[in-house]
């Protein structure tokens, strides 16, 4: 049953789960099928925001999310490659879906930052350096650092937050996350509250 509750604005990449291009792209679950827009336009709206007071934003969006809207909304994906190519827009994250890497095999993994690296670079221009996993997600594995650094990421945010947009303080500053071959990379720890 639809309901007014337009569920997927923050969450845009459980999306193309429910519209994908290899079932024929119908509608295929329950939700909001405006998604699409309200996605849209909540991006234009940050993006003339961040062009208004000269400051920057992340673009935290799945790689499929990307290859399901760029051919519906050209003159918007242009927008926002002028903002990466700027520096007002960071693309972060750059995993084709958001599926839970702990669980996934190590060629899934691989094959989940290949598939959405690329698709960063043909839609949007841009290259993905820094890891962010939301806070629902516990995507952090032994061998991510190793995964991280070997396409080319510098940094890992260890634990993101949405929670009333409000930061908690900081275990520590900045640590070396190190796999099990012994590859480290720049990271952000947990905060105290995690």
């Amino acid at each position: 049953k639809m309901t007014n509750l337009n569920r997927y604005i923050f969450r845009g990449w459980h999306s193309t789960i429910l519209t994908p291009y290899y079932y024929g792209g119908v509608l295929l679950g329950d939700a909001d099928p405006d998604w699409q827009y309200y996605l849209i336009s909540l991006m234009k709206k940050q993006l003339d925001w961040i062009s208004q007071t000269g400051s920057r934003r992340l673009i935290d969006i799945c790689g499929n999310d990307l290859e399901f809207l760029a051919p519906y909304y050209p003159e918007e994906m242009e927008l926002f490659k002028t903002a990466a190519k700027d520096g007002r827009l960071e693309a972060v994250r750059g995993m084709y879906s958001a599926a839970y890497l702990p669980i996934l095999s190590e060629e899934s993994n691989i094959r989940q930052f290949t598939y959405g690296l690329n698709i960063f670079r043909k839609v949007l221009g841009a290259d993905v350096v820094t890891f962010i996993s939301p806070s629902d997600h516990f995507d952090f594995h032994p061998q991510l650092p190793q995964i991280l650094n070997s396409l080319g990421y510098k940094h890992a945010l260890m634990n993101n937050t949405y929670a009333n947009g409000q930061l908690s303080k900081l275990r520590y500053d900045i640590i070396k996350w190190q796999g099990l071959d012994g590859s480290e990379i720049e990271a952000l720890p947990q905060y105290t509250s995690s």
